[in-house]
């Protein structure tokens, strides 16, 4: 999967705008019937004209997910992502990992 965007807004009492462009992208792969492996990827650009803010965001992740049982399944993800900002104190970056049980009934 690949997607563009670009959204513009305009505030409608202060006049001011912001506009977010960029990509995102997803490539899965199924090993087994019942496991997939997801990595996404994708960065942006976020300009905000009432404080002449300009943000750059990218992220990776990596998904693996199971099915247990027909009523239960499974995921472990990590993920960096990272913004540089024009603003002071603008910038970060952040690691993560997570694990998710899903039951249904």
């Amino acid at each position: 999967n690949l997607s563009l965007y670009n959204n513009r807004r305009e505030f409608q009492t202060s006049g001011e705008t912001d506009e977010t462009r960029g990509l995102q992208a997803s490539w899965s792969l199924r090993p087994a019937v019942h496991t997939t492996f997801t990595l996404t990827g994708g960065m942006s650009t976020v300009e905000s004209s009432d404080v002449n803010r300009q943000d750059d965001l990218w992220n990776l992740a990596l998904v693996a997910t199971h099915k247990f049982q027909p009523k239960v399944s499974g995921s472990v993800e990590a993920r960096h992502q990272e913004r540089e900002s024009n603003q002071p104190s603008g910038d970060y970056a952040e690691n993560s990992v997570a694990a998710r049980l899903n039951v249904t009934f």
